[in-house]
């Protein structure tokens, strides 16, 4: 079977174009996996990441506290102190 220039050169044209769309097509699902992938990881490991920075901030604030609450000479002082601190941690009140 003989073809002419002008054939080959279109089917090999037509070839590209077509390899050139199943890559394409390929390339976007693979985004679309990417995409579902950094989803879930923002909806989990950041967010917990995020919780270990607040639980972070909280230790320093809480030692922050413990050495200023030395630092006063007198209890008076000291349990106003406390008192500033106890809104912060709502769940460690001890009232």
């Amino acid at each position: 079977m003989r073809f002419t220039i002008k054939a080959k050169l279109g089917l090999s044209f037509g070839l590209i174009l077509i390899l050139f769309g199943i890559a394409g097509y390929f390339a976007i699902a693979s985004l679309s996996g990417s995409n579902d992938r950094m989803r879930d990881f923002s909806a989990r490991p950041f967010t917990q990441t995020q919780r270990v920075a607040q639980l972070e901030m909280m230790a320093v604030d809480g030692s922050k506290t413990f050495l200023r609450a030395m630092a006063v000479p007198t209890d008076a002082e000291r349990l106003k102190g406390q008192a500033n601190f106890w809104p912060l941690m709502p769940s460690s009140n001890p009232s």
